[in-house]
Order: C-alpha cells, then structure tokens, then sequence
C-alpha cells in the first residue's frame, strides 16, 4: 500500500478548491460522528480505548484524523498509519501511541481496543483481497465496536479527482482514463478502489472473523439529496 494522505493533500495551485472540498468533507464527517455517537449507536461512555486505522500527519485539512481528534476528548486513542506519524510534530490533539504498517495487516492481538474505526481508508488499501483482509483485521482487533466508513462509488462526484460521473465506468476503463488525463496516483488499484454498499456488505459477510459479528447495521449520508458517504457499525460479540 501506498503513503496514501501525504499524495492525496499536498497543497498545491488548487489550494482554494481543496479548502472548498475539504469543508464539505468535513460537514459529513460531522454529520457521521453525530449519526454514531451522539444518538447512542455506538455509547461513548463504555469506549476506553479506540484505534484508529488510517491516520494521517496531514494538517492542511480539518477533516483529517477527525474522527481520532473528536474521540481523544473522551478515550484513549491509537493511530494506525502508513505514515511516519511524530506525535508531538505532526498532530495536535493527544494520543497513546501510532502504529506504523499495512492497514491490510494490523499487528494487534484479538480485542485489543474496545473500538476500531477506519475512516475513508478501505478505498485505498488496494484490491478486493486487501480489503477484505483490513475488514477482518479490524473485527480481530476490536473488542466492542468497529465503524468503517467510506465514499459511495455511485455517488456522482468522485472527491479524489473532483471527477463527475467517470468512476461509474467499468472499473478497467476508469483507470486507462484516468492516466490518459494524468492522474495516474489514482489510476492504480493500489491508491483508489472505490465500494458500494453491496460490495463492502459482502466483504463484511465473508470476511474470516465473522464469527465475531453479532450485528452489522448501514448508516448512509446524503450530499445533494444522493447516497454520499456509507458507515457500517459492526457490534461485535461478548
């Protein structure tokens, strides 16, 4: 797997635009955390530790590392990173520790935190084995709860290109344009595999810890008025 955030943020000539996107990603992250927490899906008050798989030394953007920030207010938190993440440099709330490695391998033993949360991540770990493979790390690794969420493929804005409409083709097709047109970060499989809900769904169902599971519920959030952002909060067994 790539370094994904540090190639997805650089700040570049389209930095106002990147200020716009990134405003609107950090609406629905709110309205993510709102969904979850505040109306008890997940109870705040019965998470101590957290881990969160996916984060990012980026500061550019309020939406990076959101969900780890709103949560180290109530719980300890553990960033899991592809990054070289200095707490003390790179980040500005507080936390127990970053793990360094392949979001499709974590390291930890068997419940080890009491959540698991993978914000916009599985997109990027690669092909259909990898996430399937960082699903079931994750449901191994949490002891309570694990939240993945990520953006719907068949929402008409792809927020990684701010592309419209293109990543709807064949998958295949997709990619050749995209490196035609010159992104070619995102034309690899290895940086950019979008999901819909039926295939992560079924990622979830298949996966080899899903023993563990003992319900799995789909919250969706909508950006104009269409499915823009999947949460699938999996509580897991005693």
């Amino acid at each position: 797997m790539s370094p994904i955030n540090e190639n997805i943020y650089t700040v570049n000539l389209f930095q106002r635009l990147d200020r716009f996107v990134d405003g609107i990603v950090t609406r629905k992250r709110r309205e993510i955390f709102a969904r979850i927490f505040e109306t008890g899906a997940v109870r705040l008050d019965l998470i101590a530790s957290v881990l969160d798989v996916g984060s990012t030394k980026d500061r550019f953007n309020e939406s990076s590392n959101f969900f780890a920030r709103q949560l180290s207010e109530t719980s300890s938190v553990t960033l899991f990173s592809d990054q070289q993440i200095d707490p003390q440099r790179d980040i500005d709330f507080s936390v127990a520790g970053v793990l360094i490695g392949d979001a499709s391998r974590i390291g930890p033993g068997t419940g080890t935190y009491d959540l698991v949360l993978s914000s916009a991540t599985i997109e990027h770990v690669g092909t259909v084995d990898d996430q399937r493979r960082m699903i079931a790390c994750c449901i191994r690794t949490a002891r309570k709860y694990v939240i993945i969420t990520t953006p719907n493929r068949w929402h008409p804005l792809e927020f990684h290109t701010r592309l419209p409409v293109l990543h709807w083709l064949p998958r295949g097709w997709h990619r050749r344009i995209l490196k035609v047109i010159g992104f070619n970060f995102f034309a690899e499989e290895n940086n950019l595999n979008l999901l819909d809900r039926h295939e992560l769904r079924t990622m979830i169902d298949v996966n080899e810890n899903r023993e563990r599971i003992k319900s799995c519920r789909l919250e969706t959030i909508r950006l104009f008025g269409l499915v823009s952002n999947l949460v699938f909060v999996i509580e897991l067994k005693d």
